[in-house]
């Protein structure tokens, strides 16, 4: 009897210490286990994981020597000019773009005004109301250069939040105010604040009789704010029937617009208003339409 006592007393003793070297010997089995079965799997480094970006890397499209922005020092346009100065060409059947820039007008309009007049192209800047009267001889001279004005709300309301009565201020005295400085009426097409639409603002801005203005290709140059990246981007993506939207508030915009003009012509592009080039393809604005490009 006292034998057993004691081979149970040791048996109680020794037995953890061997169910715990038992379970480190699965454990170790398993891991080898889990490395053999994982040794071909690559690992995987996503953006959430780094909290990176990955490096941008250029296309085959280089720019050429780039120089830093510098800023323009312009004396103002007259208040009238002389009707022969613009030659205005009806666009051709051949590749078209237009170029878009939303909420200035700004002191690097100007600078864009420049590049475009050095080669003869146009585009399209979309004007919020509130900035209009400050800035009446960049106005004056967009559309002296056979560029255009369109409104883009009067200071950049949402149209999906505020109410009808509202939808039609922002819209009819930014159309009102560009009238007052050139003489005559922009387009009757509208380019709604972050493009954002919703059936209220397609219904109050048809019963105006005017269209929306959208685009088919975002720069998002308000994110990256870099001339590089901005002139690769464009120069990969445009293609025929582009309606390309940047801002004319950004100093980068501005910096690559001096390679994106000529590099795109020098691809055959010609570079036309947003309606010159909605016409082309589809005829006359019609109220209430939303265009967004040729695609």
């Amino acid at each position: 009897m006292k034998r057993k006592v004691v081979f149970a007393i040791i048996f109680l003793v020794l037995l953890p210490a061997g169910l715990s070297a038992c379970y480190r010997e699965i454990l170790s089995a398993q891991d080898e286990h889990l490395a053999a079965g994982m040794a071909s799997v690559p690992v995987l480094h996503t953006d959430y994981e780094t909290g990176e970006y990955p490096e941008y890397e250029p296309n085959k499209y280089e720019p050429y020597a780039y120089e830093p922005y510098i800023p323009y020092i312009y004396e103002p346009y007259p208040q009238e000019y002389e009707p022969e100065y613009y030659t205005y060409e009806e666009p051709v059947r051949r590749p078209m773009v237009a170029l878009t820039f939303d909420d200035g007008p700004s002191k690097y309009t100007n600078y864009i005004l420049d590049v475009l007049e050095a080669h003869g192209a146009r585009a399209t800047f979309c004007v919020l109301g509130s900035r209009v009267e400050n800035w009446a001889d960049v106005i004056l001279r967009i559309d002296y250069l056979g560029s255009e004005v369109v409104g883009h709300s009067w200071n950049h309301r949402n149209f999906t939040r505020i109410n009808e009565d509202e939808i039609k201020r922002q819209i009819l005295e930014t159309s009102a105010v560009i009238e007052e400085i050139l003489g005559f009426p922009p387009p009757p097409i509208v380019r709604a604040p972050y493009g954002a639409l919703n059936a209220r603002a397609r219904r109050v801005t048809r019963e105006l009789g005017y269209s929306f203005l959208n685009w088919s290709l975002d720069t998002e140059d308000w994110r990256h704010r870099d001339a590089q990246h901005l002139y690769n981007f464009i120069m990969e993506r445009a293609i025929d029937g582009s309606i390309i939207l940047m801002h004319d508030i950004r100093q980068p915009t501005a910096d690559a617009m001096e390679y994106v003009v000529p590099s795109l012509i020098e691809r055959g592009f010609q570079l036309v208003t947003a309606t010159e080039l909605i016409e082309y393809f589809e005829g006359e604005l019609k109220p209430g339409v939303e265009y967004r490009g040729i695609r």
